[in-house]
């Protein structure tokens, strides 16, 4: 039978007062850890905000990167050992690019796994900050020579050591396993190995690579043409054909004019290799149809040759 006590105490029933105990019991416990947890998962969201910020296309750099900073001071302010992870650096890194000292140790205590998701961005930001011996150093700490890895990894390491101008021949070993690897050709990674026997002087052979890495790669592009793309057919094979002749140079369609973002990034690509393509002829002397490139990139709207690597 219950006491008086349990059955009237503050007119609250017997199995209500004791789970109001229970309550007050796990919240004495509960309630430190939750502080505790609260400011770091904060940390975390103003991180995950600055990276967002980042990303607004549409928004002015200067102003995207000032969002970005005050996300981040936000972020240290809630947990200064924001500061030593890894996702705070990363970020960080594409508002004020950090030393390699700074970045390579955390780079390393990842698993392989989240080393390949991290570093690879990373490598890719240094990259088009033109920073290449800092995007190959990264690379190298993801995905060393001796490692085994996939076609695109070898790529994107032989790559990465070409723009450096670093372990020029193993990178070419690099690139032909890569293309051992592969059932058919890829042009991207044709046109990685004709860049690293550009380093090697060895720029006949390379222009044979680059021809053949463009050639593929125009004929795959009009196997996939679509409506989508938003242009004819006419219309493309006007901007993608080679520059044989001064009159092969010119196009009607520019960069600029096409709408489609699938296409705007399969056209950038293609710049890149036409790029190695007028460099290779320029250090063969072959200086007219260099020029003929050149005037390809132009008339097509590809005005910041820096930007092409």
């Amino acid at each position: 039978m219950p006491s008086n006590f349990t059955k009237n105490y503050f007119g609250l029933s017997e199995w209500l007062v004791v789970r109001l105990w229970i309550v007050f019991y796990v919240s004495l416990v509960a309630y430190p850890c939750l502080r505790a947890y609260w400011p770091v998962e904060q940390a975390r969201l103003y991180v995950a905000a600055a990276e967002n910020a980042l990303d607004k296309a549409k928004q002015p750099e200067d102003e995207r990167f000032q969002e970005a900073r005050n996300l981040l001071a936000k972020a240290r302010e809630s947990d200064p050992g924001i500061v030593h992870t890894f996702d705070y650096l990363r970020v960080l890194d594409q508002v004020a690019p950090l030393p390699l000292a700074q970045l390579l140790p955390a780079l390393k205590f990842l698993n392989p796994s989240a080393r390949r998701s991290f570093g690879y961005p990373l490598a890719d930001e240094a990259m088009k900050r033109r920073e290449f011996e800092k995007s190959y150093q990264i690379l190298s700490m993801v995905s060393s020579f001796e490692a085994d890895k996939t076609p695109d990894e070898r790529n994107r390491l032989a790559y990465g050591a070409a723009l450096a101008k670093r372990d020029l021949r193993l990178a070419l070993k690099e690139i032909d396993l890569a293309l051992s690897d592969l059932d058919r050709e890829v042009p991207g990674i044709l046109d990685t190995k004709a860049w690293v026997l550009h380093e090697l002087h060895k720029d006949e052979e390379a222009l044979v690579w680059i021809d053949r890495a463009i050639s593929l790669f125009q004929t795959d592009l009009l196997k996939v043409h679509s409506p989508q793309f938003g242009v004819t057919k006419d219309q493309l094979e006007e901007f993608i054909r080679s520059p044989n002749s001064e009159e092969d140079s010119k196009s009607s369609l520019t960069i600029s004019d096409v709408k489609n973002e699938q296409l705007v990034k399969i056209f950038q690509e293609l710049a890149v290799y036409q790029y190695h393509r007028a460099e290779i002829l320029n250090s063969l002397k072959q200086t007219e149809k260099a020029d003929w490139t050149f005037d390809w990139l132009e008339n097509r709207g590809f005005n910041k040759f820096s930007e092409l690597f």
